[in-house]
């Protein structure tokens, strides 16, 4: 029984949070279940009457019946889970007692300083934990503590991780070198901290004004800068030049990348929606519209669905000049429930969803008769994309004050279908579940949800407020959201050009120029850089004289052969593609081609990071389903093409580069290359023979640490074996390699603090324990592991200093300051405890691992 077992059973039941909501609806006994109402775990209580005797009293919220629900003849059911050095706790029986609401389980250890949980009817089976029991759901589980008498210094209450957070610092381009780049520079600044900014017309004040700083950003800039000459990569000042430079010493330089986002459609029936393009808003009467598959001309800005919009009309039209356009890749299946899905909390009045949830409870709403709405089950699956959103400002409930930066999209990779017993499928005016009241409601159907998971790479980035109470004890549901009838979409406008040629081409290295640009460079994934990008265009029709055949497209040709039909796209300094084909000995030359189609995209770099809700229209069929469309998430990853100053920077160091190690730092730099590794130091040591290159590792997660019974630390082998793989592409013949973990030393530090008046000691001693914190509590403090590399010395001036940084804190003394498992040896008269070259410092302050340091704090004064 483990921590991690814990974590999954907390996941499958749902939101954590469990106040007395719930609790009451069950004291009070209306749901019945084969006649007696629902039962529950209240709390647990520990006690050793005797040696080597342990009991937990299991206090229930109800009667026990008269077979204790079969757990005294059959105390399988009952489990302990967690525990950090004391671990796999197992119940030797359980009976009842002369309270009929407590049952007494006798156990064969007691556990250590961790929390516990005991949990009654669950099982592991092969798609995870499973419940099967007549107790209620969310209260099938209760918190063990095995030291609760064991005395600290401060309040140990859980916190619920709720709290306001500040706005993100803006990401700027500090290389933005020229009124473009300035300009957007601007845009993207102001999309960041005003998203519901979407004016883009050059008449508008503040665009006038952003154009007013990009202008006089322009002319330093230009005034900064040298006259350049194109033979050298060092003055060049166009692409084609210094890509060809970059290219002579193995050099790609990138051409940007286009952006990403998802879109969210409002529909009013089941339907499929093709692969269709999407159009940021449009405040102006359209030139000309596409109506009834004929071009007509519009007396109104357009709807949410535009039937079509010429070609020529992107490029000529004024209302579609700063319009973005975005694509869905594939078809989406939506329905009207969809639209808005409903998360349950439970009964609970306070709730969140912490950081790092990958379940939650879900209920869509049938609003065909709006004055009696009722709860039904989703059309969700695996695979598909699920937005959390928060739309009531959880200290208001008023929707302009949600955050609009807690919204994350989810791919969903479980669906499971349960209901809830407490509420009713009938649903109150705010569309939030109506609880159980009498024994009438049980004819009624109960709350259908569907338990919804994701992987942990969509983990929950920030707390999800679903339901509070406001200032004026009003219970505030529905404070966020789930939406369905989510969409992929990135940046880009699919472009077909026909080309005829007269006379017809032929020859060697011929290149074709395309007439639109900037070319969309897509990546993969999101994860992918821009160098990863490739051209929208994989492949071209060609006519010849032997017939009409299609071209693919290759990064170069150099391994082409003369037969094969492979082209090129290489960009201008526009942005432009220029195809380039073989001589017929890398590559398939031209022989008479006159005619050729090629479908392409343009759109690319920073100009698709739009805004959240930029996205308002969509170019579909007439008579869609879509009612509305909006893009809940800014665009995001659009990379302009990388510049020349960039080129400049790391075309010649990567030209530099070696694949090779000699010195020791050499090994030390190619180890930090390793993904997982924080920090490395490397030595040689000659064993008669031959040398041996020593390589210490001090990994970034404490999980790639192994400890041993005699308390030796090794790294992971999956870790260790990585750094060797790297390493051995550049270790030298003659010698051997030998990847160890860092030997870290424990630390013991104890510190007197007088507390000022008006603070509590405990809270106090909590505060200066956190800003010396190490790995146990959250790597927040000074001894967080991020903190020290290998060799670094701990001074005592530094420990004074976070001490002093808490409030409170009127004067502090340190009186012990020395190495875990030693004498002091007067570092505490030195100021310093030194530390070996091959040594790290460590103080985890944990009470199961006293041997990984420990922090003594004592209080006086305050009130």
């Amino acid at each position: 029984m483990t921590a991690a077992e814990i974590a999954s059973i907390l996941s499958v039941i749902g939101p954590s949070c469990r106040d007395n909501t719930r609790r009451q609806i069950l004291l009070e006994g209306k749901t019945l279940v084969n006649g007696e109402p629902i039962n529950g775990i209240d709390y647990v209580e520990f006690e050793s009457p005797a040696p080597n005797l342990f009991v937990l009293h299991v206090h229930f919220l109800r009667q026990l019946p008269a077979d204790a629900f079969t757990l005294t003849t059959d105390p399988a059911q009952i489990h302990i889970h967690g525990g950090t050095r004391i671990t796999g706790i197992t119940v030797l029986s359980a009976k009842t007692v002369s309270d009929p609401q407590v049952l007494d389980v006798t156990v064969d250890n007691q556990g250590d300083f961790s929390q516990y949980l005991l949990s009654i009817g669950w099982q592991r089976t092969a798609e995870g934990w499973q419940y099967k029991f007549a107790l209620d759901r969310p209260f099938s589980v209760a918190a063990v503590n095995f030291r609760a008498g064991c005395p600290v210094d401060f309040d140990c209450a859980t916190t619920t991780d709720c709290a306001h957070e500040s706005p993100p610092d803006p990401q700027l381009d500090y290389l933005a070198r020229d009124y473009a780049s300035f300009r957007q520079l601007l845009l993207d600044l102001v999309a960041q901290r005003n998203p519901s900014w979407v004016e883009r017309s050059p008449a508008d004040i503040g665009i006038a004004l952003l154009e007013l700083f990009a202008y006089e950003g322009d002319q330093l800039a230009y005034m900064q800068d040298a006259v350049a000459a194109e033979m050298y990569l060092d003055t060049a000042r166009r692409r084609e030049s210094a890509k060809r430079h970059a290219r002579l010493i193995d050099y790609q330089m990138h051409d940007g990348a286009n952006a990403r986002t998802y879109v969210h459609f409002r529909v009013g029936k089941p339907d499929t929606i093709p692969p269709a393009q999407l159009l940021t808003g449009i405040n102006k009467t359209l030139m000309f519209e596409m109506v009834g598959g004929k071009t007509t001309r519009p007396t109104a800005p357009p709807g949410t669905v535009i039937e079509g919009i010429p070609e020529s009309g992107y490029t000529t039209d004024p209302a579609l000049a700063l319009v973005r356009v975005f694509q869905t890749s594939g078809s989406t299946n939506v329905f009207p429930e969809h639209n808005e899905l409903r998360i349950h909390s439970w009964g609970n009045d306070r709730c969140c969803l912490s950081r790092g949830e990958t379940t939650i409870h879900l209920y869509a709403v049938d609003t065909t008769h709006p004055e009696n709405p009722k709860a039904i089950a989703t059309n969700l699956a695996p695979g598909t994309r699920l937005l959390l959103e928060e739309v009531l400002g959880p200290n208001t409930g008023k929707d302009a004050d949600a955050d609009p930066t807690h919204r994350q999209v989810v791919t969903i990779t479980r669906v499971e279908t349960m209901v809830d017993p407490l509420f009713l499928a009938a649903l109150d005016k705010d569309k939030s579940p109506r609880p159980v009241v009498a024994a009438a409601d049980q004819g009624q159907p109960s709350l259908p949800l569907a338990e919804v998971s994701w992987g942990a790479a969509d983990a929950l980035t920030f707390p999800l407020c679903l339901t509070t109470v406001l200032a004026n004890q009003t219970v505030l549901h529905g404070v966020s959201v789930a939406r369905g009838n989510i969409a992929p979409a990135d940046h880009g406008r699919t472009v077909t050009q026909e080309l005829h040629f007269g006379p017809a081409l032929e020859g060697d290295r011929v290149r074709v120029s395309l007439g639109s640009g900037p070319m969309t460079m897509v990546r993969k994934s999101d994860s992918d850089p821009p160098q990863n990008a490739r051209p929208s265009l994989e492949k071209i029709q060609i006519t010849e004289a032997s017939g009409t055949e299609e071209w693919s497209r290759m990064p170069d040709l150099i391994t082409s052969s003369d037969i094969d039909r492979h082209f090129v796209v290489d960009l201008d300094h526009r942005g432009r593609g220029i195809l380039r084909f073989g001589d017929g000995e890398y590559g398939r030359r031209l022989a008479g081609a006159t005619a050729m189609t090629v479908a392409y995209r343009v759109g690319n770099g920073r100009p698709g990071n739009i805004g959240a809700e930029a996205i308002r229209h969509i170019v579909t069929t007439k008579g869609s389903s879509v009612l509305d469309v909006r893009n809940p998430l800014p665009g995001s990853g659009g990379a302009d093409p990388e510049s020349i100053e960039e080129v400049r920077q790391y075309a010649p160091a990567a030209f530099r580069a070696q694949r090779r190690a000699v010195t020791a730092d050499d090994y030390r730099s190619a180890a930090l290359t390793v993904a997982g590794v924080a920090d490395a130091v490397a030595a040689f040591r000659w064993f008669g023979s031959w040398y041996t290159v020593l390589v210490g590792i001090d990994p970034v997660d404490r999980a790639d640490l192994l400890l041993d019974q005699p308390g030796h630390v090794s790294l992971a082998p999956e870790l260790s074996q990585r750094v060797i793989d790297v390493l051995n592409e550049y270790r030298l013949a003659g010698y051997d390699l030998e990847v160890r973990g860092a030997t870290y030393v424990p630390l013991d530090i104890a510190v007197r603090i007088c507390v000022a008046p008006g603070y509590f000691g405990g809270d106090v001693a909590h505060a200066v324990a956190l800003s010396l914190s190490g790995a146990q509590q959250g790597g927040r403090g000074l001894f967080n592991p991020a903190h020290f590399s290998f060799g670094q010395p701990v001074y005592l001036s530094t420990v004074y200093a976070a001490i002093e940084e808490v409030p409170g804190v009127e004067s502090a003394e340190v009186t012990e300051f020395y190495r875990h498992g030693r004498l002091p040896a007067g570092e505490l008269q030195q100021g310093v405890i030194p530390i070996g070259p091959w040594e790290i410092a460590q103080l985890d302050n944990d009470p199961n691992r006293m041997e990984n340091g420990a922090l003594v704090i004592t209080t006086g004064g305050g009130s």
